[in-house]
């Protein structure tokens, strides 16, 4: 199959397979529309706290008041399909964009830069800043890559002909990529790559996530969560409770509670995933494509119909989307 038609398919997959939620006001949600019908593939937080989304067809938007206000920043980002987002220490931040490769803002979004040089595959599905600075970037047909100098230039690591779902570092240096094939395994995700399969009989990895503690958790196609308690080296289902196996997002927060974007919205387990509940709300019928932490420890969640979700109440939908953008910042 075509590379480009089996991304546009694993991002439909989404759009269609929807479950309603079970209607509860446990945990209160309130959707923040971005913008009518793009798809929000990514979400990440900056050291300011401001939040990012990257969508599929419209760009970035950003929010400097914790998802009350959105505004796109879209200078010079000629490509406006992104599905990857991530931010380092210093505040720098990177799209990755299917077919314009990466893109770097110095200044919190406001102007974008492409940095492809020595990519050699523009299609960029995942990015994963490692602890000792090291950039990571996962493609759609040609493995890794990573970045030493904040993507003015990238190297090979590995993994050709491989789509990179999702990449993710622990603090040991270890890097892990989630790919159709299962997960790999790599030292300094700079050389050598293991495939790392005992106990995981879904191939399909679409997101991982590192515990506090240290344990790997992987998200599945059709199997729901795997964990791994040996770096790796095997796991096992953690499923208990979960009512959707179609996971595609993770996150943790500093608590060591867990969550797991799925097709029936998002579940949470206290229990390093022994267990997990639906955190139920007033979550419309969505299907949850990202997940992150804000700076207050709060969960933000971009869905597949192209809106914003933070577990805390926030103010009413305006009819119009563009009425939810400061006067200041609306273009």
């Amino acid at each position: 199959m075509n590379q480009r038609v089996a991304v546009m398919l694993l991002a439909l997959f989404f759009l269609f397979a929807l479950v309603p939620l079970a209607e509860s006001a446990n945990t209160p949600t309130e959707l923040i529309p971005i913008i009518s019908g793009s798809p929000v593939q990514a979400i990440a937080v900056a050291p300011n706290t401001n939040i990012y989304a990257g969508t599929f067809g419209s760009g970035i938007f950003r929010s400097v008041d914790n998802g009350e206000t959105w505004a796109d920043r879209n200078a010079e980002l000629t490509d406006k399909d992104v599905f990857a987002l991530v931010t380092n220490s210093h505040g720098t931040i990177f799209a990755g964009t299917f077919g314009g490769g990466v893109y770097r803002s110095s200044d919190d979004a406001a102007h974008w830069v492409q940095v492809n040089n020595g990519l050699g595959c523009t299609e960029i599905i995942s990015l994963e800043a490692g602890h000792d600075g090291c950039l990571y970037a996962g493609t759609s047909n040609d493995g890794v890559y990573f970045s030493l100098n904040d993507g003015d230039s990238w190297t090979h690591s590995g993994l050709r002909d491989t789509y990179v779902s999702t990449i993710a570092a622990n603090s040991n240096g270890d890097v892990f990529a989630g790919t159709s094939h299962g997960i790999y395994r790599s030292v300094d995700g700079r050389s050598t790559w293991t495939l790392e399969n005992t106990g995981l009989t879904c191939k399909d990895v679409w997101a991982i996530a590192v515990h506090p503690a240290g344990d790997l958790f992987a998200a599945t196609n059709g199997c729901g969560v795997y964990r791994s308690a040996d770096n790796g080296t095997t796991c096992s289902q953690a499923n208990t409770g979960l009512t959707s196996k179609n996971v595609g997002s993770l996150a943790i927060c500093h608590s060591g509670d867990i969550f797991a974007g799925t097709t029936r919205g998002v579940s949470r387990s206290t229990d390093n995933g022994v267990s997990w509940v639906n955190v139920e709300g007033d979550l419309p019928i969505e299907a949850v494509r990202c997940l992150t932490v804000n700076g207050d420890g709060q969960i933000v969640a971009g869905t597949i119909k192209g809106g914003v979700f933070r577990s805390k109440s926030l103010a009413p939908i305006p009819e119009n989307p563009g009425e939810n953008l400061s006067a200041s910042e609306q273009h």
